[in-house]
């Protein structure tokens, strides 16, 4: 169950799970965002001293590795406020105390509750709805929507599910990503073929070559030079390259058009013009 305080016998502080719930109204029950939990607790842990901001300092954020403005104290205490406020506590329940530091107010009862205490102490409100405890926080931790007002500054923790809506939805897009990638590939493979066009058929080989590519007679010089097997049954489609200023040439010999097939098998190989000496 963990450490759970009950202030002035109608809200409980469930410390582990940084949780204000409301014995009269559980739609009043408040998420805190981990600084302003610690916060209070340490304000109850200290309950008739005065603690400085020093003090704060040191156990909201530096033993935990973290180190922040005043600013950033100041929201946190705010936050704390207005949430104590939604609650039905009141804001005033944390008191300032000019050039000191903060404690809370003389008239503030704080009882600290064992889970036998918690299941009996109950009040006829919530009897009435027939939540125990536990319920009530597992409410809570379903993703309950409390109305803290939002904005900057405003950092209340996710509820469990909510976390498991964002990783589900970080799965999704990684997905979406990936089969973007998959695809945008597939068609670059296709599109770098796209401009070659049909120049011979010879049997059952179908050549394409390079628009572009001006010296088809010593493109095809390669076809007296090199035994291609044009009664082969599985590759049909030739896609020539002639490099130019060199001897090589390319042969990206395939089952299927790589313009209208995805799935097409190709073998690559490369040519060297014979020199004469």
């Amino acid at each position: 169950m963990g450490r759970v305080y009950l202030i002035n016998n109608t809200v409980e502080f469930h410390v582990d799970h940084h949780i204000l719930i409301s014995r009269k109204k559980i739609s009043e029950s408040v998420i805190l965002n981990t600084p302003a939990s610690r916060c209070l607790l340490l304000l109850i842990q200290r309950q008739y001293s005065v603690i400085s901001q020093d003090i704060f300092f040191n156990e909201v954020w530096s033993r935990y590795g973290a180190h922040v403005s005043a600013n950033t104290f100041y929201q946190n205490i705010s936050l704390l406020r207005r949430g104590l406020a939604k609650v039905g506590l009141g804001d005033e329940i944390v008191k300032t105390v000019p050039r000191k530091g903060l404690t809370l107010t003389d008239s503030t009862h704080v009882l600290v509750l064992s889970d036998e205490k918690l299941a009996t102490q109950e009040t006829d409100s919530t009897l009435s709805m027939g939540l125990a405890p536990l319920e009530r926080l597992s409410m809570l931790a379903v993703g309950f929507k409390n109305k803290l007002p939002s904005g900057r500054g405003a950092c209340y923790r996710w509820s469990f599910k909510n976390k498991t809506q964002l990783f589900s939805l970080s799965a999704v897009i990684f997905l979406l990503v990936v089969t973007f990638f998959l695809l945008f590939s597939i068609t670059s493979q296709k599109s770098y073929f796209s401009h070659y066009q049909l120049e011979k058929i010879v049997d059952r080989c179908i050549f394409l070559t390079e628009k572009s590519f001006s010296e088809q007679d010593r493109l095809f010089d390669f076809l007296s030079e090199n035994k291609i097997d044009c009664n082969a049954p599985y590759y049909k489609y030739y896609y020539l390259t002639s490099y130019r200023f060199t001897d090589r040439i390319s042969l990206v010999k395939c089952s299927d058009d790589l313009n209208k097939s995805a799935s097409a098998s190709c073998v690559s190989l490369y040519f060297l013009k014979k020199r004469e000496y």
